[in-house]
């Protein structure tokens, strides 16, 4: 993780501008992020967990946010 990095949640908005996707497939992966992470339908979803789950680098995803 870079130590410049500032976001360690990611929200939907975030998500669909990295994606570039609707917001209902954003809310269908974060759906699967947290079922694969074994968390409640309310929890937060982290930059690693979404990295993990779309196999895209924190660094990338860091950059795009930016």
């Amino acid at each position: 993780m870079n130590s410049q990095q500032s976001r360690l949640i990611l929200c939907t908005k975030d998500m669909m501008q990295v994606m570039g996707k609707s917001k209902a497939t954003i809310t269908r992966m974060r759906k699967g992020i947290r079922e694969r992470s074994r968390k409640n339908k309310y929890a937060m979803i982290t930059l690693e967990e979404f990295c993990e789950f779309t196999g895209l680098s924190e660094e990338k995803v860091c950059a795009t946010l930016k």
